[in-house]
């Protein structure tokens, strides 16, 4: 007959006094078990998670986000370099909101880089007519023939 440890339960030789395994000694005691205390279930916080249906929404914004191809891309291009259907074609592309979302962000740019050269080309003009103003005013006023 072999001896068990009241501890960690290792069965032991009748003639050992200590455990071999956690060292505990083997003297005649009562028989203790360890019983893991219980551990009471707190009532946990429902934690609400919105999910969007799975519907055609969904899969009409996934294909906003899809990348154009070189054929929409080159047809994109060709349409916007036609004189005034490309203006039209470029302000529907920009806000309409029906297409895809890279090409949408590459019709606002074009606009604002748009806006940007027609803002320097008429601060440009207002320097040069400045100058020429200037220029015609001296000439109109007879300094240019000071030298007489």
């Amino acid at each position: 007959m072999s001896k068990k440890c009241n501890l960690c339960g290792n069965e032991m030789a009748d003639a050992a006094k200590f455990c071999n395994n956690c060292g505990a000694e083997l003297s005649v005691q009562p028989e203790v078990t360890y019983q893991q205390p219980q551990q009471t279930q707190q009532p946990q916080q429902q934690q609400i998670v919105y999910q969007a249906p799975q519907n055609a929404t969904q899969n009409v914004q996934n294909d906003y986000e899809k990348p154009m191809s070189i054929k929409d891309w080159l047809l994109t291009i060709f349409l916007l370099s036609l004189p005034f259907a490309g203006f039209i074609l470029l302000l529907v592309w920009a806000f309409g909101g029906t297409e895809k979302t890279s090409k949408s962000n590459y019709c606002k740019a074009v606009l604002i880089y748009g806006l940007i050269a027609v803002g320097l080309s008429i601060l440009i003009m207002i320097v040069i007519f400045g100058i020429v103003g200037t220029a015609f005013t001296a000439f109109n006023n007879g300094s240019y023939y000071n030298y007489y």
